[in-house]
């Protein structure tokens, strides 16, 4: 009989940073020598069902009345819990507690497991910030009674240490890593809903025809480009791909000025990259990750520029050889006739899944993104990034990877300079940056998949919990 294993984190809130740490792990689960049951605790059951059809997913939170029916809801998890032979929580950053009672909620669950005799895995997790003396407790009693910790990055590792957590905390690859650039599916079909999983190299299946699958890739790769404006020769096609920073009411930092401090320095990124015409052109696409917040972030940044905002669909314009979108936003229009002819900036306002991200990013030619999972399936797809330290994970990851050089923090003085000035340096050495990214993916992706290869074989052993580790 398979091993029923349950897994909970930040699904089903259509971050598809989260959503790929969600396929990545599903895949690397499908990988083992005997596939488990899986049973995906999420907050909008509905959308991971279509994501993943080969899963159950049930509700986290049990609501009426549009409120947290808390009882009811413990009940429903105990339920669940009692048929499962592991709890894995992660991977994510979901060991912190600067949002309103998340550390509360992850450690919760993670008690009502045990109560329930099941063992808890924290898997690939990020710790961090953790503020307040409760949450200190919560996460330091849960790491210490989990069968085992394991985490994405040296600083957090340091911080539960830090915290009192005595038990052994393994630094691992965040489980997107296990992704590939060939698993930028179903693209070549508009008409198919974003979001459906593909087969990739290991071998997971997720109703896709073998037609379908031969065309994994070579179609992902054209439907990007159907959303993207033809390829100019001797243009380099830079994506950005910004978030709400600072943005009170969606950031736990929320402060309007420090908001509009990095939108600012978002519009003089922008601006220099524009003007940039040796040795190259520029192309700029500003996309998110997690939609509609990234999205409206991006339109803030390009409102308060003299640019022509441009979106899907394109279509080629008759007298220039060059493109035209259905619409046009912000300050962006057409100007009269021996004007200066405005620059042009292109927005996919659309939600993009997972495959749809790694499509896109395999045509870029460099990334400069804030989330982390932007920059992660970037690397997936081979593209050089810089990122834009606004959580330390950024950093933290980058220099566990050997690549903090190409981060920047944006509470540094002149950090659009210092970003302008890393772009360059990456232009002027772009193959080998290529190079790099993929081999650090590679090395990332196989320990990702050792990483739950080991999983199976500690779930083989049939080992039980105890108060404090296993046994």
């Amino acid at each position: 009989m398979p091993v029923r294993i349950g897994i909970l984190g930040n699904y089903g809130h259509h971050n598809n940073g989260d959503e790929a740490i969600l396929w990545g792990l599903l895949r690397q689960l499908a990988a083992w020598p005997e596939p488990p049951r899986v049973t995906v605790f999420s907050f909008d059951p509905a959308d991971t069902r279509r994501r993943h059809p080969q899963v159950e997913a049930v509700p986290v939170l049990v609501r009426k009345g549009g409120k947290v029916a808390l009882l009811p809801t413990v009940l429903a998890l105990y339920r669940r819990l009692r048929q499962l032979d592991l709890l894995i929580i992660g991977g994510g950053a979901l060991l912190m507690d600067t949002f309103r009672h998340q550390a509360l909620l992850y450690t919760g669950v993670a008690r009502i497991a045990r109560l329930a005799g099941v063992p808890v895995v924290y898997h690939a997790v990020g710790a961090g910030p953790i503020e307040t003396a409760l949450g200190r407790r919560l996460i330091r009693n849960s790491a210490n009674r989990a069968a085992s910790v394991s985490v994405r990055d040296s600083e957090s590792q340091e911080l539960l240490k830090r915290i009192g957590v005595r038990r052994p905390v393994a630094v691992v690859s965040d489980p997107a890593f296990g992704l590939t650039a060939a698993d930028g599916t179903r693209m070549w079909n508009e008409a198919e809903p974003s979001g459906a999983s593909g087969t990739g190299a290991d071998g997971e299946g997720t109703g896709l025809t073998e037609e379908q699958e031969k065309r994994i890739g070579e179609g992902a790769s054209a439907g990007a480009r159907r959303w993207l404006p033809p390829r100019r020769p001797g243009v380099l096609r830079v994506g950005i791909s910004a978030m709400p920073c600072y943005y009170p009411g969606l950031a736990s930092d929320g402060d309007p000025e420090r908001y509009r401090a990095y939108v600012e320095g978002m519009r003089t990124l922008t601006r220099e990259l524009l003007a940039v015409e040796v040795p190259t052109a520029v192309e700029i696409v500003y996309f998110g990750t997690k939609y509609p917040q990234d999205v409206e972030t991006a339109k803030d940044i390009l409102a308060g520029m003299d640019v022509e905002t441009l979106t899907a669909p394109w279509a080629a314009e008759p007298d220039s050889g060059g493109t035209r979108a259905g619409t046009a936003t912000g300050a962006g229009r057409q100007g009269q006739p021996g004007q200066k002819k405005q620059k042009k900036v292109y927005l996919l306002d659309r939600e993009l899944a997972p495959p749809d991200l790694i499509a896109l990013m395999g045509e870029l030619d460099m990334l400069i993104a804030t989330r982390l999972h932007a920059l992660i399936l970037a690397a997936v797809a081979g593209t050089p990034s810089i990122g834009i330290a606004y959580r330390s994970k950024v950093q933290a990851i980058f220099a566990d990877n050997g690549r903090e050089k190409w981060a920047v923090s944006p509470e540094e003085a002149g950090w659009p300079a210092k970003l302008l000035d890393l772009w360059r340096a990456m232009a002027g050495r772009l193959e080998e940056e290529r190079q790099a990214v993929r081999r650090m993916a590679e090395a990332n992706r196989q320990a990702a998949y050792e990483q739950t290869r080991a999983l199976a074989r500690w779930v083989r052993s049939g080992v039980h919990i105890q108060e404090g580790g296993t046994t």
